[in-house]
This record gives C-alpha cells, sequence and structure tokens, in this order.
C-alpha cells in the first residue's frame, strides 16, 4: 500500500512540476489549483451506499479550448476506501462564455481497500481510466466555481471488479 501511495503522490507532483515548468518558460496559459468535495456512488457489487469524497487538482491551461489536470481524491467510510491519482485533459468547446461546459478524461492510479473489522482486510492498487463531463463558471478573474461528474474504472479482474461515478463540487484559485 505504502508503494502504491508513493507512486500515486510523485506523478501528482510530476505534473504539477511538469505544468509549473511549462508556465515558467513563457508558454501561453494559466496554472490554477482547486479543492473539492463531493460522493462516490460505487456502481459495481451491489453497493447502494452514497460515500463522501474530496480532494485536490492543479490545473494548466494549454490553450482556450484544452487544460491538463492532475487530480488527487481519497473517499472513505468505515468499511470502503479509495485513493485516486489521475492526469486528466479537459476540453471546453465555448471557451468564452462565463458557464463553460467541458468534457473530461484521463488515466489513474486507483487504490481500493474493504476492511470488515475482525472479518476481512485487503487494499489493491490498480491502473484505469475515468471520463465525466462538468462546468466552470468564472467568478473573477482568479477564481471558479467547478462541478463535474465522472465514471471511474479501475482496470480489475473477477471478484475485485469495482467502478464507481463520482460527483464534485469545488473551486479553483489561479496562480
Amino acid at each position: 500500500m505504502k508503494k502504491n501511495f508513493s507512486i500515486c503522490v510523485i506523478m501528482l507532483f510530476c505534473i504539477l512540476g511538469l505544468s509549473q515548468l511549462a508556465n515558467a518558460q513563457g508558454v501561453v496559459g494559466s496554472h490554477s489549483f482547486g479543492v473539492e468535495l463531493g460522493f462516490t456512488k460505487v456502481t459495481s457489487g451491489g453497493d447502494d451506499t452514497p460515500y463522501i469524497n474530496g480532494g485536490i487538482n492543479s490545473t494548466y491551461v494549454l490553450s482556450p479550448n484544452v487544460s491538463l489536470v492532475g487530480a488527487a481524491n481519497y473517499t472513505t467510510d468505515a468499511l470502503f476506501s479509495s485513493f485516486e491519482a489521475t492526469a486528466n485533459a479537459r476540453y471546453f468547446p465555448s471557451p468564452y462564455e462565463k458557464l463553460k461546459i467541458f468534457g473530461e478524461g484521463g488515466i489513474g492510479i486507483y487504490s481500493v481497500g474493504i476492511d470488515i473489522p475482525l472479518l476481512y482486510k485487503d487494499t489493491k492498487s490498480y491502473i484505469g481510466i475515468n471520463l465525466g463531463t462538468g462546468a466552470l463558471l468564472n467568478v473573477s478573474s482568479k477564481i471558479d466555481i467547478i462541478a463535474k461528474v465522472k465514471y471511474h474504472n479501475p482496470f480489475a479482474s473477477g471478484d475485485s471488479k469495482v467502478n464507481w461515478i463520482s460527483g464534485t463540487l469545488g473551486f479553483n484559485v489561479g496562480l
């Protein structure tokens, strides 16, 4: 688990570092950090419980239509937990509106754990993909409110197969 968590953290910092390096070298674009809070609904295995999740993200704007996003999110309750570190591309079909609708997809490292006290405990890590949509509202030149829904599909097999939908609401602050 520690090795997988370390890989996730290293991947996130590489994304953040590359976006800062590109910005420092004068590439046209802007950089922002954000926080988000939301829900996770596991869609496999018959689990009907919605879980609370929270996370951080870093966004680098490549062009008016395309942004790169590095994100780390954590979901937990008494029995289920998941950690994801993802690298995503975000596409804005109408980038000059105050309220921008976008599509987002990417790859990531997912760590999923189940802990039933005294009976069962297991944590596994997987590579996976995600796909979703959302909206970004420009509140000011430096602050955006963001809402999104994403489907996450770690590449697991057999009885370990798990996937989920997450919805989040948060804000980004430009640097």
